[in-house]
């Protein structure tokens, strides 16, 4: 399995008009600039969407609504026919979810995880989702989902052979959760 692992730029929310529009638009360049590797698996980091630090984006209200980014996502992968994991907010600002959403070639949503003991400014999410990927066991998971060991522990008596993470790397237990939490 060819893979492509994308790192974005994360710039403030608070910036001059046009600067999101210019953030979404880079992210999307470089799933486009990735798929001409003809890679098999794209995966965009957490809060890929909407491209800023987390404690802003999920207070902020967002420039596109939640089905809009899917919808544009979706696209991106059966245009370049990849699967594609990306992370994002969704759900802003009344109710946002850090979350990581995996889609087909064929542009199908295939998966959906939401992180399980996120920061405090995210509502709590059911945690990574087993996947197969052609035939092969997989689990998608979100935000700091891969740290707690209990969920590592499991992908492994399933027999996972790939996981997907969009999270990025944080210390555990997480805001004081105990064993039980999840």
């Amino acid at each position: 399995m060819r893979v492509a692992i994308l790192q974005l730029p994360a710039p403030e929310v608070f910036v001059p008009d046009g600067a999101q529009d210019e953030a979404w638009a880079a992210t999307l360049e470089r799933v486009d600039d990735a798929a001409r590797d003809e890679p098999d698996l794209v995966v965009l980091p957490e809060a890929a969407y909407p491209a800023w630090f987390l404690p802003d984006a999920a207070a902020t209200p967002p420039e596109r609504t939640d089905a809009e980014v899917l919808a544009t996502l979706s696209e991106r992968a059966r245009r370049h026919h990849i699967t594609l994991a990306a992370g994002v907010v969704l759900g802003r600002p009344d109710a946002p979810e850090n979350a990581a959403v995996l889609f087909a070639p064929t542009g199908e949503e295939i998966a959906r995880a939401g992180e399980a003991l996120p920061a405090a400014w995210f509502r709590r999410g059911r945690g990574p989702v087993a996947v197969d990927l052609g035939g092969v066991a997989g689990a998608l998971a979100a935000g700091a989902d891969l740290l707690d060991p209990r969920w590592v522990e499991a992908m492994a008596e399933a027999g996972t052979r790939v996981v997907i993470s969009t999270g990025a790397p944080r210390g555990w237990p997480r805001d004081g959760a105990v064993a039980g939490d999840v």
